[in-house]
């Protein structure tokens, strides 16, 4: 017996627009028994207008390299819905839905909307007053503390980004993000390599709104996978990401000298991974 190809779920990119926007047609206009299938809607259009809104949460199902179905997410703070979600005709009952659900469904819920900026995305010229605003902030967390290389290795090699989030103008939080084949992440996965928020009452906040900043970044790039590490001495931070969804794979010890607990306290809302 022939086995049947495996559906890959993913990201829709702009180039499936014409494809997507014919299976949404044809689905709705087969269901509904038109004549022409192919004339639902007429001129409207809900396909490009919402993956022009937000193409993070725009999914696509792929069967033997083409397209045959999409799902789409909207995020209103904190109410979000799915729809539509439409499958190619000659390939329904095939539980391909059921697959396009599962990336929605594992979206994280807004408590708000996350303002998130890319540190590649800055001018040339501001790139250097950003590294200080980082290295200042990672600083007041632990004197010396400085993970400037490592922005502008992410950078300069195009490995992914760093992530920064704000408060009105001030930078709350970063993250140092790799993402995809040939970095340290690699295929499928997103990286934080490093990671932090200035410390503060606002500190828990800001470090859930860190992490969703990066799992938005981590679908624009498609990774389906978001990988982070943190010293269990920053225990605050460690039952945050148990809230946001994350889970152990790897342990690790830290030894360091003098018993001096660096930036592994309690108070600190801090990403690191010394692999």
């Amino acid at each position: 017996m022939q086995k049947r190809p495996e559906v890959t779920i993913r990201l829709l990119r702009e180039e499936d627009l014409p494809v997507a926007d014919r299976i949404l047609r044809l689905a709705f206009g087969t269901f509904l028994g038109l004549p022409d299938p192919i004339k639902f809607m007429g001129d409207a259009d809900y396909v490009r207008t919402r993956w022009l809104a937000d193409p993070s949460a725009v999914f696509g199902a792929e069967l033997a390299g083409k397209l045959v179905g999409t799902n789409f997410a909207t995020r209103w703070g904190s109410v979000g819905f799915f729809g539509p979600l439409t499958i190619q005709p000659d390939l329904w009952e095939r539980g391909i839905a059921q697959q396009l659900l599962r990336p929605v469904m594992q979206m994280e819920p807004a408590s708000g909307s996350v303002r998130w900026t890319r540190f590649g995305e800055l001018a040339p010229g501001k790139k250097q007053l950003f590294l200080q605003a980082c290295a200042d902030l990672t600083s007041s967390i632990y004197e010396g503390l400085d993970v400037q290389r490592e922005i502008s290795a992410v950078d300069n090699q195009k490995l992914g980004d760093t992530v920064l989030i704000w408060d009105n103008e001030t930078l709350a939080g970063f993250a140092v993000c790799h993402a995809g084949a040939g970095t340290e992440a690699g295929s499928g996965k997103c990286y934080i390599k490093f990671g932090a928020v200035r410390s503060g009452r606002n500190a828990a906040q800001e470090f859930r709104q860190l992490l969703d900043a990066c799992h938005e970044f981590a679908r624009s790039r498609e990774a389906r996978t978001l990988v982070a590490g943190v010293n269990l001495a920053r225990l605050d931070a460690y039952r945050e990401m148990l809230q946001a969804g994350f889970r152990t794979t790897t342990q690790g010890v830290a030894m360091q000298r003098n018993a001096d607990p660096g930036y592994n306290r309690p108070d600190v809302f801090l990403i690191d991974d010394w692999r």
